[in-house]
């Protein structure tokens, strides 16, 4: 019997200035245009003006989540970048 479930599930949290925190809970083969897909579906904000960032260094679309996360730790913190997150959006997006 097969399972689809692996045991090890990374936890992704997002920062971002106006929309807080965010986390999944993610395969680790998961890419970093999937974390932003999923961004998306709660901000409203398009994929192509998100840029997330990690310990300063811009993330390419195609990064795996694996590829990130610390030896012995299950999480990866990263940050987003929006240019429309600044402005008329944002007032709605802190009161969610």
């Amino acid at each position: 019997m097969s399972s689809c479930t692996d045991p090890w599930l990374p936890r992704v949290t997002v920062r971002h200035e106006y929309i807080g925190l965010r986390s999944y809970r993610v395969p680790p083969f998961t890419s970093v245009e999937d974390i932003k897909e999923l961004l998306y579906e709660e901000t409203n904000l398009p994929v192509k003006e998100q840029r997330l960032t990690y310990n300063g260094r811009l993330l390419d679309d195609s990064v795996q989540i694996r590829t990130l996360v610390p030896a012995g730790s299950p999480e990866v913190s990263v940050a987003l970048e929006g240019r429309g997150l600044k402005g008329g959006d944002s007032d709605r997006l802190r009161h969610r």
